[in-house]
């Protein structure tokens, strides 16, 4: 059945939800008046972003999925949608800017630090390599060496939720710097569906 065209459409089932996200979505229909499947479709997509990299799901016995949600949102205009995304999605934007915040933080130690490990690592590597052109005794050295290679600093991981539109090529550095978890989002699904993503053969 077309749901779209449906003049008559049946009731969001908002009563298998538990209570307590019952009681969010009322809450949330009452303050903006935007319809209760708008409300529950992006309180999912949020719960569901919330707990992606934590967690899978074993319906049957070597059966895992991922706690994943696609959804694509359709609403009239006036319909407050972009109203409800923001609300419900603050606390996200809240970690995010906390993240970006360390990470910054983060970075500036890790751009201070790493330049006087190369001066330390090349030192000791011409030092090792004068004493093996001497035929001295390299023990020493070597050792000092392997000691400075194993204290190399390591490039802060860049954490976020979302990103709204990226290249595929992009979208492979990002999950390729140590964070595997994103979510392609936007509250105008226009963005992304006209983007550069989807778009690449």
């Amino acid at each position: 059945m077309n749901m779209i065209n449906d003049k008559n459409p049946a009731p969001f089932p908002i009563t298998v939800l538990p209570e307590f996200f019952q009681q969010v979505a009322q809450r949330i229909h009452a303050e903006t008046q935007s319809p209760i499947p708008l409300i529950c479709s992006t309180m999912l997509s949020v719960m569901s972003m919330s707990v992606q990299d934590l967690y899978d799901v074993a319906p049957k016995h070597n059966m895992k999925s991922l706690l994943t949600l696609y959804l694509i949102v359709l609403a009239e205009s006036g319909e407050r949608k972009s109203t409800v995304y923001k609300l419900l999605m603050q606390s996200i934007f809240d970690i995010e800017y906390i993240w970006e915040m360390e990470y910054q933080k983060e970075l500036l130690t890790y751009q201070a630090e790493l330049p006087i490990w190369e001066i330390k690592i090349n030192a000791l590597r011409k030092k090792l390599q004068q004493e093996v052109k001497n035929g001295t005794d390299t023990e020493s050295s070597s050792s000092e060496l392997k000691k400075c290679e194993l204290q190399r600093p390591q490039e802060p991981v860049r954490k976020r939720f979302i990103i709204n539109d990226t290249s595929k090529a992009a979208l492979k550095k990002e999950l390729g710097n140590g964070w595997q978890s994103l979510v392609l989002l936007s509250d105008e699904a226009g963005s992304i569906l006209a983007g550069e993503l989807l778009s690449d053969p």
